[in-house]
């Protein structure tokens, strides 16, 4: 295999990983703990620098007309566009869990400071509540 060749499919796949990567989190998306979430992130960052890597081997080689001409680099391309509109999924998904959980903490906040508001008063502190009535 030409060192062309080798690169290309090293770039192409790398980009294959990380969007079966993206694929299986989208998935498993809202079942997962923020964890679990943290770790897929920290790898899917991995599976990124891996693929720069290979872009730069990739780049230093690669000539305007040998990208034009060859079949993976249409096949990386694919894989890229794929990866990108994954990436807006996965981020639309975070954002809607990221509201509905400041939401939810916001509802808690307000309940705490209203239940807070409840405190008997002097007079009635220490007294049954059928004698304070």
């Amino acid at each position: 295999m030409a060192p062309l060749e080798e690169l290309l499919r090293d770039s192409v796949d790398c980009y294959q990983h990380m969007l079966e990567a993206m694929l299986q989190l989208a998935e498993e998306f809202e079942q997962k703990s923020p964890t679990e979430l943290r770790d897929g992130m920290e790898f899917l960052a991995d599976l990124q620098s891996a693929a720069a890597r290979a872009d730069e081997q990739l780049l230093a080689v690669l000539s305007e007309g040998q990208a034009a001409a060859h079949p993976l680099i249409q096949q990386r391309l694919q894989l890229i566009e794929k990866i990108v509109e994954q990436n807006r999924l996965i981020s639309s998904q975070a954002h809607g869990i990221m509201a509905v959980v400041s939401a939810e903490l916001s509802q808690l906040r307000d309940g705490r400071a209203a239940v807070s508001g409840y405190a008997p008063n002097q007079e009635t502190r220490g007294k049954r509540v059928r004698e304070a009535c």
